[in-house]
């Protein structure tokens, strides 16, 4: 990427995941303006959509002219061809500006360790994690995605929630609570997962029913067992997890830090940054090379 050479470059800094991106306009100062708009994954949209996204959305918002530099960190942003997808339609309407694709997963990395050596951990929606040496990553052990892996995320969250439930394992107290909304019959569950266009997502969901009862014991034994689960299969693949920090961002992440913590600390891990979102401490990492 070609370097701006003014002392002050104004320069926009985005998030992106399946639904919504997340970008910070950045300006002299580091006061920043916030911006929300769809999101641009090219695995879902193709080049034309996403350039249609980011006249209709991001440019009703913001003034490319004044943008110097872009940094976009993206979910499905992991092959050279799908960041020349977002990276070409981003050039169509700032033409002057040097621009930075990469993965959602190098702006986790980024954030979460700026430029020191860690293991970088993304718990949300679904999970995802790398060891960064301080400049790239270096390894990662493979998520999977929903079906085969995805430990540690809201979907696994929900996956296991809605298997107790419809196995009647859960206490009658939280299985009461279940049955009275919307939809949770057995098939109507079935058809969500097996039949309908977003089963990550509809899984993920149960996540808040989870944290609305956190301190229920056995609400609270899932989400613990979560976790156990992908420090055990995941964290202990790095090797030497256990003479680096581990950090983490995400929204399951940030909102059961302390059973995070808790299973971290028994399984003589030393935590490090946990955040909800990556996007502002990414702006303190563009600011500050």
């Amino acid at each position: 990427m070609n370097k701006i050479q003014k002392a002050n470059p104004m320069i926009l800094v985005a998030d992106s995941g399946s639904t919504k991106t997340d970008w910070r306009l950045v300006g002299e100062g580091g006061s920043a303006i916030a911006v929300h708009t769809e999101g641009l994954n090219p695995f879902h949209k193709k080049f034309e959509e996403i350039k249609d996204s980011i006249k209709k959305d991001l440019l009703l918002q913001i003034d490319n002219r004044k943008v110097d530099q872009i940094f976009f960190y993206g979910a499905g942003c992991a092959s050279e061809d799908s960041c020349l997808v977002v990276s070409d339609a981003l050039k169509t309407y700032f033409p002057d500006a040097a621009i930075e694709v990469s993965s959602d997963l190098l702006g986790a990395a980024r954030a979460l360790c700026h430029r020191q050596e860690g293991i970088a951990c993304i718990l949300g929606t679904g999970s995802n994690s790398c060891h960064f040496d301080g400049e790239k990553i270096v390894h990662t052990v493979p998520p999977l995605g929903f079906i085969l892996g995805d430990e540690g995320s809201g979907t696994y969250l929900g996956k296991k929630l809605l298997t107790g439930y419809l196995r009647n394992e859960l206490p009658e107290e939280l299985a009461g609570k279940l049955r009275s909304k919307p939809g949770m019959n057995k098939m109507r569950i079935l058809e969500k997962i097996y039949r309908e266009g977003t089963p990550a997502r509809y899984l993920s969901g149960f996540a808040l029913i989870i944290h609305e009862n956190r301190n229920h014991p056995y609400m609270h034994r899932l989400v613990y067992d979560c976790f156990s689960v992908f420090i055990e299969n995941i964290i202990k693949k790095y090797e030497g997890f256990n003479q680096m920090k581990i950090h983490f961002v995400g929204g399951i992440a940030y909102s059961f830090n302390d059973i995070l913590r808790k299973v971290a600390s028994e399984s003589g891990l030393t935590i490090g940054n946990i955040l909800k979102n990556p996007v502002e401490s990414l702006i303190g990492f563009h600011l500050h090379p």
